[in-house]
């Protein structure tokens, strides 16, 4: 489960957001666990409540895997590939805008590739 896949820094997410004057933050359900975890790797994810209450290991990722955050930046990257106005920040999606008519297109388009991955958005964190 490592995954040595970079997160964006702070400075990155700055530069990126340069010229733009409107920008919404968009809220991850539950970010991580709308990852699933790989049938080969669920067995690294055991746990036990107690004697006798059995072994349980995690289908969606968890919080606190070493490589949880490094995967779901992966997997957001690849979701919102080919959209400059729009990035990922641990479960949260930025996206920015020069005005408020593109804005609105941009994040139609955020939209569409987030449902087509079956992702979920918590509409109450939501910042548009």
């Amino acid at each position: 489960m490592k995954d040595a896949y970079p997160l964006p820094l702070p400075d990155e997410v700055q530069d990126r957001l340069g010229g733009s004057t409107v920008s919404s933050t968009l809220d991850l359900n539950s970010g991580f666990w709308q990852l699933p975890i790989h049938p080969d790797d669920r067995q690294k994810t055991a746990f036990c409540l107690g004697p006798g209450l059995g072994l349980f290991e995690f289908c969606l990722m968890p919080f606190g895997p070493c490589g949880g955050p490094s995967s779901f930046q992966r997997l957001m990257d690849t979701v919102l590939r080919g959209l400059p106005f729009a990035m990922v920040y641990l479960d949260e999606v930025l996206v920015f805008s020069v005005d408020q008519k593109s804005h609105r297109l941009h994040l139609r388009q955020v939209f569409r590739r987030c449902k087509a991955a079956g992702l979920t958005l918590r509409g109450s964190k939501c910042r548009i």
